[in-house]
């Protein structure tokens, strides 16, 4: 990057320090791309040079992969897949180059590098390289910034502050930007307290106010963001101001929407009927798929309440439409309404087909083939799954048993088979059944009781059972350890509450150890923390350490465990050493570390207590 001297280019160094420095084992992993220019206008062409990985090395084509943003984009990256932009021809000196132009609509762009196979990719261990789009001034536009924000959502919330930050400095006279970073606070924390921020923002909230009231033709994006940051900090006057600026100058706005579907809901959030009339033309008047998600949402939902068959049927295809990565929840949902059963698994079947056929288009960045086709068949599975109880409730247990058996092929989940045991015995298959049961009760997560009754519904002998169990419990993990992966993550280092750093190599278990990234301010991570407590003591009676990993202010943290009375060995991420290590980007995530410190699952709560059952056997 060239040496510039000014405000703009301290920013951008300030913004970047996060993307580009990391551990030295991320500095080994990844190669070295550069991008020229690096602070490309729309249109512009781009040079790229790229020093290769060594698990890359010696490949003459190399080929370059990108998420695009544009400025109708979200939050998160679920489902948004990724495109190939360029070749890069390696020359003589084993520097692979190309050239491309991002297209015109895309402000942002978040970049990854593969062999032509895509069997082996560079990605910077998840953190990607990205490109800006830029003025004629060389600053990054505030719809690149705003992108890069809704880019690193669930993934790194440290940058997604970061870039808050970056947008106050480059465009401290944007609402969008105070808007952007009031949210960030509240997500990654402030060094301030509540009252001190509430003022600092209800200020900045006045002076643009003023600013803005003077302008001639404000955009919806600064009218709905100041209106929302008024009201946030109290300013009623100013929020009332604007709500009418709102919804008479942009009616079909983002902003808009979102305030159109509160009067909504508060006029007839209680008659379901009249919440979907009046939904209808809400949807109709939402132009981009990003004003349209929370439409979507309150459409299904209310349908639902409402039992109106035509309308789910429509609320369902919108939603599945909108986000295909829930298909399987939301179609499952229409398939276990009698009204709308058939048509569920018409539907459900008809996914299955489309998903099974997905394209490369819809390949995660970083995504390696093999990669993308285990999650397309988990997610086959997991409609699979859904497909087999509609069939088993409109008794039809013959097609059940195929569906939940090719869903149980693909992987382990106590639920499916107990549908599948549950189709079998309907289908008079006793010996199957008891198969299917003695694997739910192999499986780790199941108390003691639902074992019992696992065995009385199987109704054999319990040296039989006992049996039946042994050998799904060798089944379990042998599956379980198939599927491990065994990477060598170093030896982070985090402090412990009151100030003293240590190392993971001095926290590890002898067979297994289970590291839990969580935040208070996390909505997913808090719904989980109950478990993840009792999960944390059910654990250490069997020594095994389960570690539970935050960036968030240490009193903040500790503060909430107390409250709450959570007691947890809890570690501080200050320096984000745990997360890099392991490419932890969100919360709350999990994963198990074997006796010697390398990850061998990233794992969810139901999974794992197999997951650690599985380290402590084959150890």
């Amino acid at each position: 990057m060239p040496i510039r001297t000014d405000s703009t280019a301290i920013v951008l160094a300030l913004l970047i320090v996060g993307v580009l420095a990391g551990s030295p084992a991320l500095a080994a992993q990844a190669g070295v791309l550069v991008f020229d220019p690096d602070q490309p206008r729309a249109g512009e062409h781009v040079e790229v040079s790229y020093r290769p990985a060594a698990k890359l090395a010696g490949e003459d084509t190399l080929h370059l992969r990108a998420r695009l943003r544009t400025v109708r984009d979200g939050a998160y990256n679920t489902g948004m897949g990724s495109i190939e932009v360029v070749r890069l021809e390696a020359g003589a000196d084993g520097v692979a180059r190309g050239a491309f132009r991002l297209p015109r609509d895309a402000v942002y762009a978040a970049f990854a590098i593969e062999n032509p196979g895509a069997s082996r990719t560079d990605s910077r261990e998840g953190r990607f390289w990205e490109l800006l789009l830029h003025d004629t001034d060389g600053r990054p536009l505030l719809e690149a910034l705003e992108q890069r924000f809704n880019d690193h959502m669930g993934r790194d919330m440290s940058e997604v502050l970061a870039t808050a930050r970056a947008m106050i400095r480059v465009y401290p006279d944007a609402p969008l930007s105070w808007s952007a970073l009031r949210a960030a606070e509240g997500w990654v924390g402030s060094t301030d307290n509540e009252e001190t921020r509430t003022a600092r923002h209800l200020a900045r909230v006045v002076a643009l106010d003023r600013t803005l009231r003077a302008a001639p033709n404000p955009s919806a994006a600064d009218v709905g963001n100041l209106f929302f940051s008024a009201r946030v900090v109290g300013a009623e006057e100013i929020a009332s101001y604007w709500r009418a600026r709102l919804l008479a100058d942009h009616p079909t706005s983002f902003f808009a929407v979102q305030e159109r579907l509160s009067e909504l809901y508060r006029d007839h959030g209680g008659d379901p009927a009249k919440f979907l009339a009046g939904l209808e033309p809400v949807w109709e008047s939402a132009a981009d798929q990003r004003t349209r998600r929370p439409v979507v949402t309150l459409g299904f939902e209310f349908a639902r309440q409402a039992g109106d068959p035509e309308a789910i049927l429509r609320w369902v295809d919108r939603y599945v439409a909108m986000e295909p990565t829930h298909a399987a929840w939301a179609l499952a949902t229409v398939a276990g309404i009698e009204a709308t059963r058939d048509e569920g698994m018409r539907r459900l079947r008809t996914t299955i087909e489309e998903i099974s056929d997905a394209t490369d288009r819809e390949r995660a960045l970083g995504q390696t083939i093999a990669e993308h086709g285990a999650t397309v068949a988990q997610q086959v599975a997991e409609l699979r799954a859904a497909l087999g109880d509609a069939l088993l409730s409109a008794g039809r247990a013959g097609e059940a048993i195929i569906e939940l058996e090719q869903a149980t092929a693909t992987g382990w989940n106590a639920d499916w088979l107990r549908s599948l045991a549950e189709a079998r015995l309907a289908a008079g298959d006793t010996s199957g059944a008891v198969s299917a049961l003695a694997a739910v009760a192999a499986d780790p997560a199941t108390d003691e009781s639902t074992a019992d009754s696992l065995r009385a519904i199987a109704n054999v002998s319990a040296e039989t059972w006992a049996a039946d169990v042994e050998r799904a419990t060798r089944a379990m993990l042998e599956r379980t350890l198939a599927e491990a992966r065994d990477e060598d993550v170093g030896s982070p280092s985090a402090r412990l509450p009151g100030g003293p750093e240590v190392e993971l190599t001095g926290l590890l278990g002898p067979e297994a150890t289970v590291v839990v990234f969580w935040s208070r301010y996390c909505g997913a991570s808090l719904a989980a923390m109950p478990r993840i407590a009792a999960m944390a003591s059910r654990l250490a009676k069997a020594g095994v350490p389960l570690l539970a990993v935050t960036n968030d202010p240490p009193r903040d943290a500790q503060e909430y465990l107390v409250e709450n009375g959570f007691n947890l060995d809890v570690l501080f991420d200050d320096q984000g050493s745990f997360g890099q290590t392991l490419n932890n980007w969100g919360t709350p995530q999990y994963y198990v570390l074997d006796g010697k410190g390398r990850l061998r699952f990233v794992s969810s709560l139901d999974a794992l207590l197999r997951h650690v059952m599985a380290l402590r056997e084959s150890s």
